[in-house]
């Protein structure tokens, strides 16, 4: 039997959003998932009880002509990183996930008018990480996973942590990676050196980190008509394999 082989391009969209423990309104995330032209005034869609607002950043240009086969989204200070949610932290950091996950599908739908689905979300304390793909490449997911990583204090506590994901779609390789990693100019060694320490570690024994296995049955579609997205909980550990950028075609940090 002869194969063809056909090659296709696949458009993969990037954000990354400092929350500051906030939760956006659904126009505001809307605002942050669409294609438009660089907004330089912060958004006043955003839910605070503390005052103050959340700006959706910068985005580069898109028309809806390109909607994203593949969207990834990694949210840092999901919740404030106070000592508390940092060591007892987990439920409220599940609580924002969820809300964050099925904010940015439903999002996605209405702004892109075309069912979406959740591949995975997960979060660490205050790093979330959401991978979303169009329904129609769902049947060409494979070998879909999670890894977190705790890289703060002593190397243990996830005050600074890592969100990983990764997949194949179609014969393409992808590892997406959410990170909060130090801050400042001064600690721009210290960043460099820690990605590449987490390249290793990922989806290996090394670190403290949890891994998830989804199996693709447990994919949650949403369309046009929205309904409300299951937050997606792996089922289970193990996984072959381990870290490394050699075995994928991306790498993609956020």
């Amino acid at each position: 039997m002869q194969h063809t082989r056909t090659n296709a391009e696949i458009n993969v969209c990037l954000r990354t959003w400092n929350v500051n423990g906030r939760l956006a309104d659904h126009e505001a995330v809307c605002d942050f998932v669409r294609p438009f032209e660089p907004a330089s005034s912060a958004s006043p869609h955003v839910r605070s009880s503390g005052g103050g607002g959340v700006d959706a950043g910068e985005h580069h240009p898109m028309t809806l002509d390109d909607a994203p086969d593949v969207f990834v989204v990694s949210l840092q200070e999901l919740v404030p990183l106070t000592t508390h949610n940092v060591v007892m932290g987990e439920e409220k950091s599940r609580e924002h996930a969820e809300y964050w996950t099925e904010a940015i599908v439903a999002a996605l739908a209405q702004v892109y008018a075309q069912p979406y689905s959740c591949l995975a979300a997960r979060s660490l304390v205050g790093v979330f990480t959401l991978v979303a793909a169009k329904t129609l490449h769902l049947p060409y997911v494979r070998d879909l996973s999670t890894d977190t990583l705790a890289i703060g204090y002593g190397g243990v506590l996830a005050n600074k942590a890592v969100v990983a994901v990764r997949l194949q779609l179609y014969a393409a390789r992808f590892l997406f990676i959410g990170a909060h990693l130090a801050a400042g100019v001064s600690k721009a060694r210290d960043r460099n050196e820690g990605f590449h320490r987490v390249l290793q570690s990922l989806f290996s024994g090394e670190l403290q980190h949890t891994r998830a296995r989804i199996p693709i049955s447990q994919l949650t579609t949403v369309g046009v008509a929205l309904s409300s997205p299951s937050f997606l909980h792996g089922g289970g550990g193990g996984g072959d394999g381990g870290g490394g950028g050699d075995q994928y075609d991306d790498v993609c940090c956020l």
